[in-house]
């Protein structure tokens, strides 16, 4: 990975949802529900290319997830 190519964090306040973003092509990514709320993106090769965490100000600090971006929509 080069030092331009990051992940991302973003909260989206409405959907109340927690997202991780990983760089690299996420082309056949299926969504898989690993545990109540909690979606991993998964390619077929078995590459995470992202997590959701849904219901997340029940599960993090809501001070700390406003600090983070929002998701461009």
């Amino acid at each position: 990975m080069t030092s331009t190519q990051r992940f991302e964090i973003t909260y989206d306040a409405q959907a109340d949802a927690l997202g991780i973003w990983f760089p690299g092509p996420d082309r056949g990514a299926r969504t898989r529900e690993i545990a109540s709320g909690i979606h991993l993106d998964l390619t077929p090769d078995g590459r995470v290319t992202a997590v959701q965490i849904l219901d997340a100000s029940a599960r993090y600090p809501l001070a700390a997830l406003r600090e983070l971006a929002s998701p461009e929509h």
